[in-house]
């Protein structure tokens, strides 16, 4: 083994963009696109197999890179790879190695995992240089354990270049304070998610979600989980999802290719507990193929966030491209928090049917809440904001659909032919966009990648500029 290189660095703390979460991180180290942080041993395993790779993690130090080889390019493994440490995990390549994961599905925990990873901040986990995961133990009881799981707080996570290949359980299980990229994935399976999401202590504080939906939604930065370059394909002729999440999560979702597929994401409704709704989504330039009976490609519960770019193709039939749901004002009232009905505490009421509802779609920052005293957390109206999807093929509803509760130039705006700054979004270049305007309504300046929204009369302001892509921590990988 090589020996250890002893590192030397002081610690720097420092506020985040929105004001609200500290990154801890040692001086240097915070990510700027080049790989500044694993400058340790590269420690070569023994062999493929779960226990030399796990021997070659047990005898790093965080930093280092733990490098498996092809060997024989086929290996099953039954039992858990344990990553605590901050080390990088290079594989030789998706062609070069296959590893089967037999690993037992009888528990919704990470022991049921290939791939457990539980490294706290300031550490930080990799997995790249590509490799195939198939799946053998199967996921009976649906506990969605994950082929590879990540739970804690580490920052920055780079999961890249894993192919999935019949996935038997949900590929990627991330839970905690947990935000990075997962990039030039692919993934079939036979009704099995691709990723699900959630954040139930964002920023270190309460549960469930709660302090994310305290915090400002923060359009466009780095602290969210991106997904980005994958691609996955459901086999089973239904839709399981490619990506579903909630507790406050933060997610950007952009350069998919998704077959048969849709994006989802859960609320507050029944079966969800006390767990939050999902708190923002960023969902552009994926494309969507369906060749079965689909019911959407988009299924979106709560938050606030922007969907555009985006290009829907059926052969079949489907019934919308996006849908803008509410579960608890359509009869399937919470564990928790009960039913939106007009008179629920939790809920802004301001119309007989509750609206504003909690954490519905189209709502933002709003109160940290205490449990035990139920009271609407004076939520702010953050809509979402639509344009330049489209939807070819047969469909039963139309490109975007709301309910009573969600409408449109209220809880989101979507794109309109000949935008004249009364409702809905247009686009075009910068020197387009109407001088009179309603406060409310959007415009995408092509020309400058900024969406502007009028904040008043006549009074446009910018809103939001998409992060730049590649994610910048793929410099890394």
């Amino acid at each position: 083994m090589a020996a250890k290189n002893a590192v030397a660095r002081s610690w720097s703390i420092a506020p985040s963009s929105d004001g609200k979460r500290w990154s801890a991180w040692p001086a240097g180290d915070k990510p700027s696109g080049g790989s500044t942080y694993w400058t340790g041993s590269a420690i070569n395993a023994a062999s493929n197999s779960r226990a030399d790779v796990q021997a070659a993690i047990d005898s790093a130090s965080d930093r280092d890179r733990v490098i498996v080889p092809a060997g024989s390019g086929s290996v099953t493994w039954s039992s858990p790879l344990l990553v605590s440490k901050g080390i990088s995990l290079e594989f030789p390549g998706k062609a070069a190695l296959r590893i089967t994961d037999n690993v037992t599905k009888n528990t919704s925990g990470g022991t049921a995992s290939l791939i457990y990873i539980t490294a706290a901040a300031p550490k930080r986990v990799r997995i790249k240089g590509g490799v195939t995961i198939a799946g053998l133990a199967t996921d009976t009881n649906s506990l969605q354990p994950g082929h590879i799981r990540v739970e804690g707080n580490t920052k920055n996570i780079i999961l890249d270049s894993i192919d999935f290949d019949g996935a038997t359980t949900v590929a990627f299980r991330i839970l905690g304070d947990i935000y990075g990229v997962i990039a030039n994935c692919d993934h079939t399976s036979s009704f099995k998610q691709f990723v699900i999401y959630e954040t139930p202590d964002w920023g270190g504080i309460a549960t469930n979600g709660d302090n994310s939906w305290a915090q400002p939604s923060a359009l466009g930065n780095g602290e969210k989980l991106y997904i980005e370059d994958c691609t996955s394909e459901d086999l089973s002729g239904a839709q399981a999802g490619f990506f579903d999440g909630q507790a406050g999560c933060r997610v950007v979702i952009r350069h998919n290719t998704l077959i048969n597929q849709f994006i989802g994401s859960h609320g507050i409704e029944n079966g969800s507990g006390e767990r939050r709704a999902v708190r923002v989504m960023e969902i552009y330039n994926n494309t969507f193929s369906h060749s079965i009976l689909a019911a959407f490609a988009m299924f979106v519960r709560g938050g606030t966030g922007v969907i555009f770019n985006n290009q829907m193709v059926t052969t079949n039939e489907i019934g919308q491209g996006i849908s803008f749901v509410h579960f608890n004002a359509t009869g399937q009232p919470s564990n928790f928090f009960g039913p939106t009905d007009g008179d629920n505490l939790w809920d802004g009421n301001q119309l007989p049917n509750g609206w504003p509802a909690l954490d519905q779609v189209g709502r933002g920052q709003g109160a940290l809440i205490n449990r035990a005293s139920a009271a609407w957390p004076n939520q702010a109206s953050e809509p979402f904001y639509l344009w330049n999807n489209s939807l070819t093929g047969t469909n039963y509803y139309g490109l975007v659909t709301g309910t009573d509760l969600i409408q449109a130039n209220r809880d989101y705006y979507p794109e309109v032919a000949g935008f004249n700054g009364t409702v809905g979004v247009g686009r075009g270049p910068r020197a387009n966009r109407p001088v009179n305007c309603v406060a409310g309504v959007g415009y995408f300046a092509e020309d400058e990648n900024v969406l502007y929204r009028a904040v008043a009369t006549n009074t446009w302001a910018a809103y939001y500029t998409p992060y730049p892509y590649p994610h910048p921590l793929r410099a890394e990988a």
